[in-house]
């Protein structure tokens, strides 16, 4: 069962640096990410509450903590969509491998969680991955007032800041999204929080686009519809993970290993496809982060 939830994670996280991609050639393109998320996620949803839950036990069986569930899934999902929008800013700006970086360490705080708060078992390991994450946000802010132009400056700056406050909405969503996980004598067997995360994810977007009184257009469908086929079947990973781990006590794993993955894939298009400028000390402040990140699946 644990082995079957690890290997699902992976495959989550393959499918978040996916969508890192997209959110890159996005980026490259000049094309209006509300827009094309709005979109986006409104596939995402229709998908979501089409083809994922089981209406039989919905419609046949009392939930207590439907309620509860609700609001702690659209939330969180909301909260997630916030989180993208800030590291997207942050990639316009700012140097798309580091910022990417940054926002995805939001992972220590649902293994903290996990472990203070729901008592999960942690070993030396684990606090040492940890431990150098941090650290590596420390070495990434650092190169971001370096080697740079002064007409660059202050742009990397604001794409420094978004990325932490991506960091930060990032962290509060992914708490939110193992909390079912952890509450006794509760299963998922209508299948719910798919949809319910899909919803709070696609609630973002509507008020944006209107604000800015834009739509997609005709160039970006085709990227609306390319990360609602990656970003939806990354949530039922997700979400199945969690089912398979959670009776090993392993839950406050699942964003570690998966956004992990994530990282160290998306770090090789950064570095190797895109083909960014990296200096010495940015270099090994992702290595350090990278590392941190492997010690807390040992």
């Amino acid at each position: 069962m644990a082995l079957q939830g690890i290997l699902l994670i992976i495959i989550t996280g393959l499918l978040w640096a996916a969508m890192g991609v997209a959110f890159s050639y996005i980026a490259k393109k000049s094309m209006d990410f509300t827009a094309v998320m709005g979109l986006s996620t409104l596939l995402a949803l229709l998908m979501a509450w089409s083809l994922v839950p089981d209406y039989q036990k919905v419609f046949s069986q009392h939930y207590d903590r439907f309620p509860l569930l609700a609001v702690v899934l659209v939330l969180s999902g909301f909260l997630s969509s916030l989180g993208l929008i800030a590291m997207q800013k942050g990639m316009q700006t700012g140097h798309n491998g580091i910022v990417w970086t940054i926002g995805q360490s939001a992972l220590i705080a649902p293994y903290l969680a996990g472990v203070v708060i729901f008592q999960e078992p942690a070993t030396a390991l684990k606090i040492t991955g940890m431990s150098l994450v941090l650290f590596s946000l420390v070495i990434l802010g650092i190169t971001q007032s370096s080697d740079l132009p002064a007409d660059q400056l202050k742009n990397r700056r604001r794409g420094y800041l978004f990325a932490l406050l991506a960091f930060t909405v990032l962290a509060i969503h992914q708490i939110m999204a193992t909390l079912p996980s952890h509450w006794q004598n509760w299963t998922d067997d209508a299948r719910l929080r798919v949809p319910l995360l899909t919803t709070g994810v696609f609630l973002a977007y509507p008020g944006f686009c209107m604000i800015k009184n834009r739509y997609p257009r005709r160039n970006e469908l085709s990227m609306s519809l390319i990360t609602a086929l990656i970003g939806f079947p990354a949530s039922i990973t997700l979400f199945k993970s969690m089912d398979y781990l959670e009776p090993a006590q392993m839950i406050s794993l699942v964003f570690p290993l998966s956004v992990g993955t994530c990282i160290f894939s998306f770090l090789l298009f950064s570095l190797f496809i895109l083909r960014e400028k990296t200096s010495y000390l940015s270099l090994a402040g992702l290595i350090c982060g990278l590392s941190g990140m492997i010690l807390t699946t040992l």
